[in-house]
């Protein structure tokens, strides 16, 4: 009999830790053509993984070696294609993984690498049958995910940047001295999925629709605050937008979003209370709703190309 390993989220709560895993195309030459391609598949890629990383919580890993065949498969690839696209190719890639300080897994692996003591296989749930699988990368997130305590607190994913690879969410891990258990492993394959992944699994945010500092037509208005377009009208635009809202976890003092205009809108974190609340307001200037560009600079520059990247592709 095979035992089953919760991987049930209680979305009434909330998680607290994001065990991130990416797992680089080894082929990249089937997924991209031409040169437009190459541009299209790197922007995507650095922003998902900016995207991953900037969730409060998040730990992003990397397998070394498959970080490196991908890195060389790209730069062989772009040599090949004459790629002369502005986003630029493999020191792009080195210079966005160090900043974010990726975690190498393979510095410290969990699972048992030689599967000496411990197996793992992919495990197809229509057929019910039983497949190898030769993707370090997948036997670590299992591994982590069997190895967590408290299942409502923390969770595992993987981004997988070849979705034509075969699917490998449910796995089974067996041992010799213990009953087979069974794993679910959650797999997203772009940034958009990966978004709504984290939205079910972060912890629910209220506007606060008392607090009226920044309505100017109020007499709590506080002269020189951002103000609120459409003053206590306009807040309900700001309650739609926070949910999804961004922040940088490195910064930690706002989040942001844009609306439908195309302007920036910042929420401001209340403190520890059960509520989760946030204020906000529009980043324009007082009185004359002009574009308040340097609150816009204050935010943080991740923040802004991932809100800018996100209305790219809502728009198409």
């Amino acid at each position: 009999m095979i035992s089953l390993v919760r991987t049930f989220v209680n979305f009434s709560k909330f998680v607290d830790k994001f065990n991130i895993f990416l797992l680089f195309s080894e082929d990249v030459h089937h997924l991209i053509h031409d040169s437009g391609a190459m541009e299209t598949y790197l922007l995507h890629l650095a922003r998902t993984i900016d995207r991953a990383d900037c969730e409060n919580g998040s730990v992003v890993f990397t397998d070394s070696a498959n970080c490196q065949r991908f890195l060389d498969g790209v730069e062989a690839l772009g040599d090949m294609i004459g790629y002369l696209g502005t986003v630029s190719t493999v020191e792009a890639i080195y210079v966005l993984l160090n900043d974010i300080e990726v975690t190498h897994w393979t510095d410290s692996p969990q699972h048992d690498l030689q599967e000496v003591n411990v197996y793992y296989r992919l495990f197809d749930p229509p057929s019910r049958s039983l497949s190898q699988t030769s993707i370090p990368t997948v036997h670590e997130a299992a591994e982590r995910k069997f190895r967590i305590v408290h299942a409502e607190k923390e969770d595992v994913l993987v981004i997988n940047f070849h979705p034509q690879q075969v699917d490998f969410s449910t796995i089974i891990r067996g041992q010799r001295t213990e009953r087979p258990v069974l794993i679910n492993v959650d797999v997203v394959n772009d940034f958009k999925s990966l978004e709504d992944w984290l939205y079910k699994r972060i912890k629910k945010r209220k506007y606060n629709d008392t607090d009226n500092r920044h309505v100017e037509t109020s007499r709590e208005y506080l002269t020189g605050k951002s103000p609120i377009l459409g003053g206590q009208s306009g807040k309900s635009e700001l309650a739609t937008l926070l949910p999804r809202a961004i922040g940088d976890k490195k910064v930690r003092k706002y989040l942001a979003n844009i609306n439908a205009d195309g302007i920036y809108v910042r929420y401001e974190y209340e403190g520890e209370t059960p509520q989760n609340g946030f204020h906000g307001y529009h980043l324009i200037r007082p009185e004359s709703h002009a574009v308040d560009f340097k609150a816009i600079n204050d935010l943080p520059d991740r923040v802004k190309a991932l809100l800018d990247f996100r209305q790219q592709i809502s728009a198409v």
